[in-house]
């Protein structure tokens, strides 16, 4: 009989969340992250490079290293900044279905189409994942200042099996020794789903990762499930001031065989050029954050997590860096 052992390639943060794609806590800096069909909501080449240490103080805890770019493809941008997504500058108005650059020409709203691809490495206890995907997301205006838009995301994942990292308490536990005499790693064809509605003020988006489903098969005797994981997510801004906005937002997390998760954000921008904020991920962690635009193609990201689990008895927390480059098309 094979032996089922529900590998996480975030071994340690599936104790909490059941997650086996990896966590992060910046995600409303980058929500193409989360959702193919967020590629293209920037009128730059939208390119983001992240660093998570999760865990500090607990051996062999998560670290991600991440590397992200998407961009709509052609010469017109498809809608206004999006404020309740990110920290820019207005650079578009929409007027009676109508775009008006500020330059005062006309571009009729139209169909946009948009790619992107991500690159990264997630590592915890004995697995280390690798993957590489590229994306395509087509935009569809659906109201005066709407749109909705769809995305496809395939790549190739990498799962490492180190024996050595396994940390067992019985070198003789024989599913530690089915998996140490199978096969080292696997690598699978994999993809995720998404839907994103947005507008200046508002978004809501739906994605499903791990669409195949697929099984890990290390040897014969030894097997990791991966499952699909849901993301649900939703923000307003709401303009406190002329200069001062307040973003709330959402995410929920539905994965079989694991309790729901969620987060409850905050964000508060000031001149759309900085911001500060706090998120709560029940049962796990407090977070902070903090960003600033660098120059008009740089900025920067962090985020603290403040570890409310008993984990916290091991751990001094959670740090994740985000360096973001917006480069003209």
């Amino acid at each position: 009989m094979k032996r089922i052992l529900a590998i996480s390639t975030l071994a340690l943060s599936s104790i909490a969340f059941g997650q086996q794609s990896f966590l992060t806590s910046q995600y409303t800096q980058n929500m193409y992250m989360l959702n193919p069909a967020a590629a293209g909501l920037s009128n730059n080449i939208d390119i983001n490079l992240g660093h998570r240490s999760q865990w500090v103080g607990f051996d062999n805890a998560p670290t991600t290293y991440y590397l992200s770019a998407n961009s709509l493809l052609g010469k017109n941008p498809t809608t206004d900044n999006i404020f309740s997504l990110r920290i820019s500058e207005p650079s578009i108005t929409t007027e009676n279905g109508y775009e008006l650059t500020t330059q005062n020409t006309v571009v009729e709203r139209k169909v946009r189409h948009a790619v992107g691809g991500v690159l990264y490495r997630d590592a915890a206890g004995a697995f280390t994942r690798t993957a590489g995907s590229a994306s395509y997301a087509v935009h569809i205006p659906v109201g005066k200042n709407s749109n909705l838009s769809a995305g496809i995301r395939l790549g190739v994942n990498n799962t490492l099996f180190d024996q050595n990292l396994a940390g067992v308490r019985d070198q003789n536990d024989q599913t530690f020794i089915d998996f140490a005499n199978g096969n080292s790693s696997v690598s699978k064809l994999d993809g995720s789903l998404g839907l994103f509605y947005y507008s200046p003020k508002f978004y809501a988006g739906y994605s499903i990762d791990q669409i195949f489903g697929n099984t890990l098969d290390f040897s014969d005797d030894a097997e990791a499930q991966l499952v699909s994981h849901h993301l649900i997510n939703a923000g307003l801004r709401i303009d406190l001031s002329e200069n001062v906005g307040l973003t709330p937002s959402t995410l929920v997390r539905l994965t079989s065989g694991a309790p729901v998760s969620f987060d409850i954000n905050a964000k508060l921008d000031y001149l759309n050029k900085y911001f500060v904020g706090a998120s709560v991920r029940p049962g796990d962690a407090f977070v902070v954050m903090a960003g600033f635009n660098i120059t008009d193609k740089l900025s920067f990201g962090y985020s603290y997590d403040v570890t409310t689990s008993a984990v916290r008895n091991v751990s001094s927390g959670t740090h994740e860096f985000v360096l973001g480059i917006a480069l003209s098309k």
